[in-house]
């Protein structure tokens, strides 16, 4: 079976996000250049990892989550968040980290759910269960 958003959910600081429209997770690694002198192919290791991502998330003042979210942004000190996205919840297929928010937009159209758009940058190591 191949799953779909009703297998998934998302959660930050442990509680579960009510309306999440969609998340993005990525993770790059540099390469770091190995090659020696007299040698006519290029060799590597794996380098530095970095993951970041981002959510959609509808925007309802009632909700306590999502209104955590847009006023930890706004709070001067060095605490991080944590955000864990389930994948699947049957299988507990997961990715955790604590987590940065770098930017959130919020915008409301008429006749439309207003949605809070949040992008992060995940400090150290994320932790996976896929």
């Amino acid at each position: 079976m191949i799953p779909t958003s009703i297998h998934a959910e998302v959660r930050y600081n442990g509680t579960r996000i009510g309306r999440a429209r969609n998340i993005d997770f990525q993770t790059s690694r540099d390469t770091l250049e190995t090659t020696t002198l007299n040698k006519w192919d290029r060799s590597f290791l794996p380098g530095i990892r970095d993951s970041s991502g981002s959510a959609s998330l509808f925007y309802d003042p009632d909700d306590a989550v999502v209104s955590a979210i847009i006023n930890d942004t706004y709070v001067d000190g060095t605490a991080l968040s944590s955000i864990q996205m389930i994948f699947d919840t049957a299988l507990g297929k997961s990715v955790a980290a604590d987590i940065v928010i770098t930017n959130i937009s919020m915008s409301a159209s008429f006749g439309v759910a207003q949605v809070c758009d949040i992008q992060f940058r995940v400090s150290d190591k994320p932790t996976q269960n896929l």
